[in-house]
């Protein structure tokens, strides 16, 4: 049973071999950085629910595409939301995701 959820809206591009955007929750504004990396989620603070111990994050594309993965997740000292994941890069490569849940558990 999950805690709780955040949907964010996205809008990502492509960059040299990473993906990177913005994430649009409520009226706030993140700066979202997806790439290949030792696997790993990090969060600003104020997203993360202190007594989570996993998080899974879904990402849906405009097609309907659903690619989800799950982390441990952890404060990210630069204020933004970093998604260290091959396999979900490589995932996303063919078509960027337009929505991501995150589900804290």
């Amino acid at each position: 049973m999950s805690m709780a959820r955040i949907l964010l809206f996205l809008d990502l591009t492509w960059g040299q071999s990473y993906i990177y955007g913005k994430a649009m929750h409520r009226n706030k504004v993140y700066a979202i950085n997806i790439q290949y990396g030792r696997k790993a989620l990090m969060l600003p603070e104020e997203l993360l629910y202190p007594d989570s111990r996993e998080v899974i994050i879904h990402l849906y594309t405009d097609s309907g595409k659903r690619i989800t993965a799950t982390y441990s997740a952890q404060v990210s000292r630069n204020d933004m939301i970093e998604v260290y994941d091959e396999d979900i890069t490589n995932a996303i490569a063919k078509e960027l995701p337009v929505e991501m849940l995150i589900e804290f558990n």
